[in-house]
């Protein structure tokens, strides 16, 4: 497979079908995701003909447009999605596939009869279309793609490292420990081997942990540009979901299936380069470490954190996590090395790491609002007003002590779902990183979501509120 997957960089449909030939390929999955993250795959089937290469080739790239509609992609039903906006009337939509992202691997699943099924698959991330081919304003690939380009006319990119804890039960829907370890102890062999198995995917995976709760793990994943990153964060779930699967297991990323445990963060780690790569946010002589731009884009990340919440903590259970005594953010504040701040700075200094996402929902749209909101504390803000966003001092000390958030007069992230809707109601800054359409969207999502949610848990004891979460979120 190693040969198969160099050549890829081809990006070309001839490239495309000679590695499907020589990998025996029957199957080609084109993946895209809606504004809730769930993730979809539909599959075109291969046989090597002629006829079966030139009706994929029709489907896998754009021929123009023919009576106003789009000649070529795939054709789908957007109503059919709950994360998009579409009417059942106005839905025709098309799948474009990203050839730049084709990529070829071996997946196993449990069949009926208790073996392992195993194919060599081919799979490539599409984006949303309208019909006519241009850009679908909900489609959450397409919104970090312009936060992307809206980087690069500023001459700066931004790459991503991430940390996805997760946590593995023996069924689903309900955590049922699969051991009672602690941080840094043993890791099951099955769950180290599908770590490796997914740099086949082109998941740069760096080392897997036992982390601090029972049953609850942590891969790092190396540096990648933003896009690149959030569509691996996606790829990274089904890896592991198929893994689980294989040993009877479920997994899930939903951030606190659990009271009274560490609950399951995304950390992310934010670089920012010019574009023949020097790092921008880092500079060895100033007293913080970081350089203005950089003293700017965590001070813009601070200033829209709570506005934020509502995209990196998508869920009403994310804010179980988000609670003192979990090693989870609980206020907004940056600091050197504190890995009780929001924001920590690592050792070298050269990056910022954010502690506050959780790993459900859109991973596409938590990047997009990282990137506005870092262009607009660094280069936009200095073209506005002549300098970067100020920084406020670093956060020293423990501030799950709540004199030290006092003395220090720090805001508290919110403490509910709630509370996020109305720290991101009418947010300008969430309507010119999604663009307004998109925006209400979102914001209609969500406000139906706690609509819901207390429709049906209303006098409802807590255990039976964590059930209705973990039904709803466990597959995020």
């Amino acid at each position: 497979m190693g040969d198969g997957t160099a050549a890829m960089k081809e990006k070309t449909l001839e490239g495309i079908f000679e590695q499907l030939d020589k990998n025996g390929v029957k199957r080609i999955m084109v993946s895209f995701s809606d504004m809730d993250g769930r993730i979809y795959h539909p599959v075109l089937l291969y046989n090597g003909s002629a006829e079966d290469k030139n009706r994929i080739a029709e489907e896998l790239q754009y021929g123009g447009q023919r009576d106003g509609v789009a000649n070529g992609w795939l054709p789908t039903d957007g109503s059919s999605f709950p994360g998009f906006d579409l009417d059942t009337c106005q839905s025709d939509m098309v799948i474009a596939a990203d050839l730049d992202t084709f990529r070829i691997w071996k997946r196993k699943e449990p069949a009926p009869d208790g073996k392992v099924q195993e194919e060599t698959v081919a799979h490539l991330w599409g984006d949303i279309k309208n019909p006519d081919g241009s850009e679908y304003a909900c489609c959450p690939r397409t919104i970090l793609k312009r936060a992307v380009a809206l980087a690069k006319e500023h001459g700066v990119v931004f790459t991503a490292g991430s940390e996805q804890e997760f946590f593995v039960s023996k069924v689903p829907r309900r955590l049922v420990h699969i051991d009672d370890a602690i941080y840094y102890q043993e890791v099951p062999i099955w769950l180290s081997d599908a770590a490796l198995d997914m740099r086949a995917r082109g998941i740069e995976t760096d080392y897997i942990h036992h982390e601090v709760a029972a049953s609850q793990f942590e891969i790092r994943v190396k540096y990648k540009d933003a896009l690149s990153k959030a569509d691996d964060v996606l790829l990274y779930k089904i890896a592991l979901q198929e893994a689980a699967r294989l040993q009877g297991l479920s997994i899930t990323f939903m951030p606190k299936p659990q009271d009274g445990i560490n609950g399951s963060g995304m950390h992310v780690h934010w670089g920012m380069f010019s574009e023949d790569g020097k790092n921008l946010m880092h500079d060895p002589e100033s007293k913080t470490g970081f350089s203005r731009e950089g003293e700017g884009v965590v001070a813009a990340l601070m200033h829209y954190a709570n506005e934020s919440a509502i995209v990196h903590n998508p869920t009403i259970n994310s804010y179980r996590r988000l609670k003192p005594g979990y090693e989870a953010p609980t206020v907004v504040c940056w600091g050197s090395k504190n890995r009780t701040a929001m924001f920590r700075q690592p050792a070298e200094r050269t990056r910022i790491e954010n502690r506050v996402l959780d790993g459900v929902g859109s991973p596409h749209l938590k990047f997009a609002l990282l990137i506005h909101a870092a262009l607009y504390g660094s280069v936009i803000h200095a073209a506005q007003y002549g300098a970067e966003c100020e920084l406020d001092a670093p956060v020293k000390e423990n501030v799950f002590h709540s004199d030290v958030v006092n003395r220090r007069g720090l805001d508290a992230v919110p403490q509910n779902f709630g509370a996020a809707i109305k720290a991101a109601k009418n947010s300008n800054f969430l309507k010119e990183a999604f663009g307004e359409r998109a925006y209400n969207r979102f914001m209609d999502l969500r406000e139906q979501e706690w609509s819901e949610y207390k429709k049906d848990t209303r006098f409802q004891s807590e255990a039976i509120k964590l059930a209705w979460e973990c039904k709803r979120y466990w597959d995020r």
